[in-house]
């Protein structure tokens, strides 16, 4: 166990996501359910669970987590962690493998914040948060959009169909994405908080497989709404931003992993697979293949690489510092280590230097800056959001 851990954290340190960054990870490597129950605050049908040796591809562990769901003997099932700590962002990536005669799922992944903060599920199913009370987000692939990848989301400025009551506003991309059964995928999600807590300049944002999917924020992307659902549709107006909280003392403070299930007739049968779950204050990313990134990584502290903005859009600045004159090369990477372009090469004096990278051609992701000299090498991640 302790080097499986060992291994996603120096993963982690690879991708350029420092210790300080990461609030929780899970790999599914522990000897029995009542042990990994131990790592969560509440449980619900661990007899619906079993571990897998089904396992995502570059993947250093042994085994994954299996859900189980039986209709109408039980709905799936879930584990449920608050956090000790509180965050105004933060970003959950985890892996997941439905099987191939995968029925509709009612709700999924979910993380958010409430207050107080309690250590079981407390969803409100129907109700709209007042604002200083709680919010949530869940990526679930919604039944009735030809199972499509959507955020379900619940927030105090959210829409409602024609009821008394609210349930959560869902926000279908353009273009869609449907789900794919049967492999695995890595997916990733993203809220951050409005600052101060009477504006709407909140976002959220999903990832699939490392392509952002979707990303909304105020002014972005346009679209309209019909009831409780925002259509993203280049020729209308710009989403007014998420206004998550008008408490600044509210914050994102749990991590619900649920495979819940609801349709289907006596002794229907369905599964899911997770495994790689990682929870951190920056952009995670797919696994990475170590052998295609060199080993010789320094991060120090001295700023000898500094990039902006970051994320970037377009154009991202490079700021570099070497001691003295030395060939250098700098190099920017995908996350699976392939080359996407040399920045710079050659001899440098002494002293400050600045570069500058774009390329229209590139899609949104991470990607890595590598700066080589004989004495060292620095690496950078960047995230590019279109």
């Amino acid at each position: 166990m302790r080097n499986i851990l060992l291994t996603i954290l120096f993963s982690l340190f690879l991708a350029g996501i420092s210790f300080s960054e990461i609030v929780f990870t899970e790999d599914f490597e522990e000897e029995t359910l009542d042990s990994l129950a131990e790592r969560y605050t509440d449980t619900d049908n661990l007899d619906g669970m079993s571990f897998s040796d089904d396992i995502p591809l570059l993947s250093k562990g042994n085994q994954s987590l299996m859900m189980t769901s039986c209709m109408v003997q039980n709905y799936g099932g879930s584990l449920f962690k608050a956090f000790v700590l509180e965050f105004d962002t933060l970003y959950v990536r985890y892996y997941v493998k439905f099987a191939v005669t995968q029925h509709p799922i009612h709700h999924f992944v979910w993380f958010g914040g409430m207050k107080p903060l309690l250590r079981w599920p407390n969803p409100h199913a129907g109700e709209k948060p007042e604002g200083n009370d709680r919010f949530s987000t869940e990526l679930v692939p919604l039944p009735n959009f030809r199972s499509v990848w959507t955020p379900y989301t619940y927030w105090m400025n959210m829409r409602r169909v024609v009821s008394p009551y609210y349930f959560g506003n869902i926000f279908i991309s353009d273009p869609p994405k449907e789900l794919v059964c049967g492999e695995w995928m890595c997916i990733e999600q993203m809220i951050m908080l409005n600052t101060p807590a009477d504006s709407s300049n909140g976002e959220q944002a999903f990832w699939i497989n490392g392509e952002l999917i979707l990303h909304l924020g105020k002014g972005f992307p346009n679209g309209f709404w019909t009831w409780n659902q925002f259509n993203v549709f280049k020729d209308s107006t710009s989403f007014e931003g998420f206004q998550w909280r008008n408490d600044e003392e509210l914050k994102i403070n749990y991590l619900w992993i649920q495979y819940y299930m609801q349709e289907g007739e006596r002794g229907q049968r369905d599964t899911c697979w997770f495994d790689e779950i990682v929870v951190s204050t920056e952009y995670i990313g797919p696994l990475v293949e170590e052998n295609r990134i060199e080993d010789e990584v320094v991060f120090p502290e001295n700023n000898d690489l500094d990039v902006y903005p970051n994320p970037f859009n377009s154009t991202v600045s490079i700021d570099y510092n070497i001691s003295k004159s030395e060939n250098i090369s700098l190099l920017i990477y995908d996350i699976n280590g392939r080359e996407i372009a040399v920045i710079e090469d050659g001899l440098k004096f002494a002293g400050q230097h600045f570069a500058h990278y774009s390329n229209s051609d590139l899609s949104s992701g991470l990607y890595i800056l590598k700066l080589t000299s004989a004495r060292q090498t620095i690496m950078r991640k960047v995230l590019l959001i279109k």
